[in-house]
């Protein structure tokens, strides 16, 4: 029997960590939630530019790819992608719901703060960290809004990244509705 092999992002398994079966896998899921779309929608107003240092972390020099999203006119909030590895403290607690995304999450006095990773089979996984201020999650962000944002915004991410031969060639989702 053959050993599962460890691909380069850490992660073991008996099978073939391929771009094409991620690409595949994306747009499957894209068809697979277009049913569910309820016509919520978050809307890319800045963004797509690197920065130097990620919110939640405390002072650091991690380069990210950001953005801020607008939801349905009620907030922004942002969005900060990067390879750069993350330390994730006992502050950050597991979000229940997320059904098969993995996401963690903390409260602090910038706001409320979840993170997931998106594994695209390279060297380093992705990690997309969303800044909400204080207030938001009242606006109607929070609980399963969030939920089904996230995996339709992974989604569309996860296909951009399958098509990007560098880092610097990923672009955020400009639009995203759910």
């Amino acid at each position: 029997m053959k050993k599962p092999e460890k691909s380069k992002s850490g992660i073991a398994g008996p099978f073939p960590q391929k771009r094409g079966v991620s690409l595949f896998l994306s747009v499957v899921l894209l068809l697979c939630l277009a049913p569910c779309v309820t016509g919520e929608e978050v809307v890319l107003i800045r963004g797509n530019h690197w920065v130097t240092g990620i919110p939640g972390f405390g002072i650091n020099g991690f380069s990210a790819l950001a953005g801020e999203y607008r939801f349905q006119n009620t907030g922004d909030f942002s969005v900060y992608l990067t390879r750069e590895p993350l330390y994730f403290s006992a502050e950050w607690q597991t979000r229940p719901g997320t059904g098969d995304i993995s996401v963690v999450q903390r409260q602090s006095e910038e706001g409320y703060f979840a993170a997931t990773v998106l594994d695209d089979g390279r060297e380093t996984a992705w990690i997309a960290v969303f800044l909400f201020p204080r207030g938001l999650e009242g606006a109607g962000i929070g609980g399963s809004v969030f939920n089904r944002m996230l995996r339709v915004w992974t989604s569309r991410l996860s296909y951009f990244i399958s098509l990007a031969k560098t880092a610097r060639d990923v672009s955020l989702p400009a639009a995203v509705e759910f």
